[in-house]
């Protein structure tokens, strides 16, 4: 364990679906909804969910690197589920608001389960809920960052390209923990404190094809290591392991410009 107020901590959420959401479109009765996810400086966002008050969202996973000495900050860890036309807060569909200082939840990832949340609204009538699974892991002197590479392919010219993502229904180029972009250091999450990396980035290939990548349809899944000719998009982890130290640490390379 990392000793003091700088020591770090994993909180992980995997946000699962939502149900019963009200409907801001009462003509149509459907919402767009996504998801934000607050501790203080940290924010996550979910892909937006099309036309529905029940979406799902499976595999959308939110890692905060915290320290004790944001948590006593920060306490309360916020859940928003908000709708695409969302402008403050007090308009979001629903809330879920979790205390941290003194967490009863599960401290590993394989030991937490689904469970279902009720959200807090302005709308009396409706109870919604949203399902996650959640945990908040103990202390830690080393971590693992994994940064996504997606791609899609193009029937015309016959290859995978970052520049074939539709931003309107595809991730971005880049998916990490915290972040997104188009670029490869756009995914990688802040760094605490006396962490450097162990090494360089490796691309995950246990279950994968050689070079790392899954295949799918969409990016909503499943995902598959061979492609077949129904699958339009692909994505590979990147990985990098990190340790507390006291002295310099080697610097962190990024993958190779000709790999993206």
């Amino acid at each position: 364990m990392v000793a003091g107020a700088g020591r770090t901590r994993r909180l992980c959420i995997q946000v699962e679906r939502a149900s019963n959401l009200p409907a801001t479109d009462p003509d149509r009765n459907v919402s767009d909804p996504y998801v934000v996810i607050v501790l203080g400086p940290h924010t996550w966002q979910s892909q937006l969910a099309r036309n529905t008050l029940n979406p799902e969202w499976h595999d959308q996973v939110c890692e905060f690197l915290v320290t004790d000495a944001e948590v006593a900050e920060h306490p309360e860890l916020l859940i928003y589920v908000n709708d695409l036309d969302t402008l403050a807060v007090e308009d979001a569909l629903g809330v879920a608001r979790f205390p941290l200082t003194n967490w009863v939840g599960a401290t590993n990832f394989k030991d937490a389960t689904v469970q279902a949340y009720p959200l807090m609204s302005k709308y009396p009538d409706v109870e919604a809920v949203v399902h996650l699974k959640m945990c908040f892991e103990g202390w830690c002197s080393t971590f693992t960052v994994c940064v996504w590479e997606n791609q899609r392919w193009a029937p015309g010219v016959d290859r995978w390209s970052k520049d074939y993502l539709v931003p309107s229904i595809d991730r971005q180029p880049w998916t990490g923990p915290e972040s997104s972009g188009s670029h490869f250091n756009d995914a990688v999450p802040p760094v605490p404190a006396h962490f450097h990396s162990k090494g360089s980035w490796q691309f995950v290939t246990s279950d994968s094809d050689c070079e790392g990548w899954l295949y799918a349809r969409s990016f909503k899944g499943p995902w598959k290591k061979q492609m077949l000719s129904t699958h339009m998009v692909r994505c590979r982890a990147w990985t990098n392991e990190y340790c507390l130290v006291t002295s310099p640490a080697k610097p962190d390379f990024a993958p190779k410009a000709h790999s993206f």
